[in-house]
């Protein structure tokens, strides 16, 4: 939480509340993610889930690379209200946590989820060779994973492609909460052999067997991108992913890049991630 003189901001955390008897309350739409999709909206409006407020309005962007995409932003004379399901008890007392998720943040991000911590000049550049990526397809760490060219803003970017050889795999760093929802931001293009009509991008959210990016894999959740509206310009895509269920609590996070075809064949390009 950021202090202001005018107004206080709420950034968008993972936030959980535990009872004196030290059982966790379900904290109903802790990142406020789902509002209705309108900067500027009153945090009252019904659209968004689990939350009210004497004065504020739900923001979108400026969130220091906070998890998802809004925050909650008030006044100093208001109040803000999160709406659990939980009946108090006589004699309860309550403690609160805010867990800040900090990752997937683009701009000097450790994690290389901008595709630079590959500082090379050399155009084509392998997964091997790409800190933090791995092949999760038929193809070996060998295989391109980025390239230079078609630059979005100057630097390496992903080489996306239909044939099931190459699938961009990443741990998140972070460990997932019931409900936990999360917001995914990236730039693309469609590039050589790309079918406009039919062809998107894939992100699919996923836990493993061994808590590895390479272990055996349980899919959470999956998003598409729209379709291009272009030719070979960037895009930026914006998705709202289902809540995490209750079975992946405790797990380690992992992503997976991939992509939907008819035709088998075709590239695309990605840069500039954020979850």
């Amino acid at each position: 939480m950021t202090q202001g003189k005018k107004f206080i901001t709420v950034l968008a955390l993972i936030a959980t509340v535990a009872s004196s008897n030290a059982e966790e309350i379900e904290i109903v739409n802790p990142s406020a993610e789902i509002n209705g999709g309108i900067d500027g909206a009153a945090i009252s409006n019904s659209a968004v889930l689990g939350w009210s407020a004497t004065h504020g309005t739900v923001q979108n962007g400026d969130i220091d690379f906070g998890n998802g995409a809004w925050r909650l932003s008030y006044g100093s004379t208001g109040v803000v209200f999160q709406m659990t399901a939980h009946t108090i008890q006589t004699g309860e007392s309550f403690s609160l946590r805010f867990d800040a998720a900090n990752f997937l943040a683009e701009g000097g991000d450790p994690l290389n989820h901008d595709f630079n911590a590959d500082t090379s000049s050399i155009d084509s550049r392998s997964f091997a060779q790409t800190p933090n990526w791995t092949n999760l397809g038929t193809g070996d760490q060998d295989s391109q994973a980025t390239r230079l060219t078609k630059p979005t803003d100057g630097t390496r970017n992903a080489v996306l492609s239909h044939s099931a050889d190459k699938i961009f795999g990443t741990d998140t760093g972070y460990t997932l909460a019931s409900n936990d929802i999360f917001t995914i931001t990236y730039e693309w293009l469609d590039a050589l052999g790309w079918n406009d009509p039919t062809d998107r991008v894939r992100v699919t959210l996923f836990t493993s067997a061994d808590d590895s990016v390479t272990g055996t894999r349980t899919d959470l959740v999956s998003m598409d991108s729209d379709l291009a509206a272009s030719s070979d310009i960037y895009e930026t895509q914006t998705s709202i992913f289902p809540a995490i269920p209750a079975s992946a609590h405790g797990k380690h996070l992992f992503l997976a890049i991939d992509t939907v075809s008819n035709d088998g064949s075709g590239f695309g390009r990605l840069d500039n991630l954020t979850l």
